[in-house]
């Protein structure tokens, strides 16, 4: 997998994981580890690039991805 800088008070750390085309958070208030997508809908390079070039990750995480990919806990 490969890391994503994050710099958030939401997230604590996330992942990209190409070959399985899925988001990997870790979330800071609890340690949780969710996983975003799935081979129905893939969570792609270019939406890991969006997700890297927002301004706030935490905001772009719950306007974005949250809720709009499968969601799995890791």
């Amino acid at each position: 997998m490969e890391p994503i800088p994050v710099s958030s008070s939401l997230i604590a750390r996330v992942a990209y994981d190409p070959e399985a085309q899925e988001l990997h958070v870790w979330f800071k208030s609890n340690g949780a580890h969710w996983i975003y997508g799935s081979k129905a809908q893939p969570f792609t390079q270019s939406d890991a690039d969006a997700f890297v070039g927002a301004s706030s990750a935490g905001s772009y995480f719950l306007g974005t991805i949250k809720g709009a990919w499968p969601e799995r806990r890791g």
